[in-house]
């Protein structure tokens, strides 16, 4: 099966921000294995790769390319990394596994289970790209740096703590110095990008006395884009660039569907209205539902009561949300097709759908979605729906 340097890369926000250090040939080969992952997809398929494709893809041109490549995927099956959710620390491998068919040239495959929530059936808080703005990379820097700055391309601006950008980058403990680490990572993936890919970067320093704590990437556009490569992560351009910016620089999640709705429904000045005074409402812990729940009540303009009046109502609000929810996903878990469906699915595959199912019908994140689950974890415990289904459903 041959790559197209065309095919889009979609990779949920959760997994371009995690921990993770690969060297360059390695993030290639789970990137081009993304990029054969469909849209239509609902579990991992096993994807057979011509060796020699493979090879010239990677930009191996030795006659012992068929032992490198076999060298560079038993250390990638290997190496794992972590993902945090909550509490819970999960240590993920890539790969599931890899096999050689001799005979045949070829090399198969598949991605890790674990993997499913981060690459398949996302509708929301996404980043996609080709396949072709990151093959020509020659850095891992470059390409982990492309992922983060094209997650936020449309809001044009990213800013990150120092420290923080080092752990997303998996070097914590390398070029200590921060002239080295601007030298050997930031201008040289500046350069990269600048030439290889659609989008470049001015970089601002922003210091506390002598010393550099936070970059600005100022992300630019190149004049050389190919026809159709554009971002498709982010929020529609009508919905208005204070809106981007006031949703991500408050960490707010809003699935793209949503936010057309409200500004549809209610105009932009009124969504900007109450997401400000959302993020106003510092106890307020999930202020996509509170916006929601705002608008959808008939908005005119947010009561002005007292701090201790607005906070109980808008607690009562919430948790009548997560219970109507939560039901919602009870009925449907319960009805007897669907529990038929069940009785040969796993635990974990269990509960993975009803965080998703979550998800979706509360319009958030995973980390979000998981967050209700364990609030309600006996309700929605994924036992209670491999029983026999009963009759009366």
């Amino acid at each position: 099966m041959s790559v197209d340097q065309k095919h889009l890369i979609t990779k949920s926000n959760a997994l371009v921000e995690a921990n993770y250090k690969l060297g360059v040939l390695e993030q290639k080969i789970i990137l081009m294995l993304a990029s054969k992952l469909q849209p239509s997809d609902t579990e991992f398929k096993t994807y057979s790769l011509s060796v020699n494709e493979f090879a010239k893809l990677l930009g191996i041109s030795s006659k012992s390319k068929y032992e490198e490549i076999r060298k560079i995927t038993y250390a990638l099956v290997k190496k794992g990394f972590e993902v945090r959710v909550d509490n819970r620390v999960h240590q993920v491998s890539w790969l599931s596994s890899v096999t050689y068919n001799e005979n045949e040239g070829t090399v198969d495959l598949r991605f890790d289970p674990f993997l499913k929530p981060y690459l398949l059936e996302l509708k929301s808080h996404f980043t996609s790209y080709r396949l072709e703005n990151v093959i020509k990379l020659k850095s891992s820097y470059s390409i982990r740096l492309y992922e983060l700055l094209k997650q936020y391309e449309r809001v044009k601006e990213r800013t990150f703590e120092l420290s923080r950008l080092r752990e997303m980058l998996g070097i914590e403990d390398m070029y200590p110095v921060y002239g080295n680490f601007k030298q050997r990572v930031l201008l040289r993936a500046q350069e990269e990008l600048k030439d290889k890919t659609d989008i470049s970067f001015q970089l601002e320093e922003i210091k506390k006395g002598r010393k550099v704590v936070k970059l600005k990437f100022i992300i630019l556009q190149n004049k050389t884009v190919p026809k159709g490569n554009h971002q498709l992560s982010m929020f529609d351009e009508s919905s208005g660039h204070i809106i981007q910016k006031l949703l991500l620089d408050n960490q707010i999640d809003v699935s793209n569907d949503v936010l057309e709705r409200w500004l549809s429904s209610h105009g932009k000045e009124a969504v900007i209205e109450v997401i400000k005074y959302s993020i106003e409402r510092d106890h307020v812990k999930n202020k996509g539902g509170y916006i929601n729940s705002v608008l959808e009540k008939g908005y005119n303009h947010p009561e002005k009561g007292s701090e201790e009046d607005n906070q109980e109502e808008e607690q009562v609000d919430l948790e009548l949300q997560e219970t109507k929810v939560v039901a919602q996903v009870k009925n449907k878990f319960k009805l007897k097709g669907y529990r038929n469906e069940l009785l040969n699915k796993s635990h974990g595959i269990i509960l993975s759908e009803i965080i998703k199912e979550i998800e979706m019908k509360f319009n958030l994140d995973y980390h979000g979605a998981f967050k209700i689950y364990k609030k309600y974890e006996e309700e929605l415990d994924p036992n209670n729906f491999r029983k026999k289904p009963l009759t009366t459903y």
